[in-house]
């Protein structure tokens, strides 16, 4: 009676072993997944930044303001520059926070 006891503790804490080694492993397959996922969204904010200023009126904004910001005549214009400059810094900082954190 003894002997099956211990056998049958010995499975469960067996059982218990195999179980965390699956969590383990499951989580870092999760996390992979998340990293990978977060280094897309990245991609992606970057390129519809890229897209934004194939629009000749906001490349002339955006040209203009990163040589003279002082040269941004109207409000639009200025508002137009702060918001593309902003997104921009905005994208690399989390790309630089991703990259510390280990995401590529």
């Amino acid at each position: 009676m003894k002997s099956l006891a211990l056998a049958a503790e010995i499975l469960g804490g067996a059982a218990v072993v195999v179980t965390l080694i699956f969590l383990v492993l499951e989580t870092q397959e999760n996390t992979r997944a998340i990293q990978a996922q977060s280094y897309l969204a990245l991609t992606s904010q970057l390129n519809r930044l890229r897209e934004s200023l194939l629009d000749p009126e906001v490349a002339s904004v955006f040209t203009k303001g990163m040589l003279n910001r002082d040269s941004l005549a109207s409000p639009a214009d200025q508002l137009i520059f702060g918001q593309l400059f902003e997104a921009a810094f905005a994208i690399y900082e989390s790309a630089y926070y991703a990259r510390q954190k280990g995401i590529r």
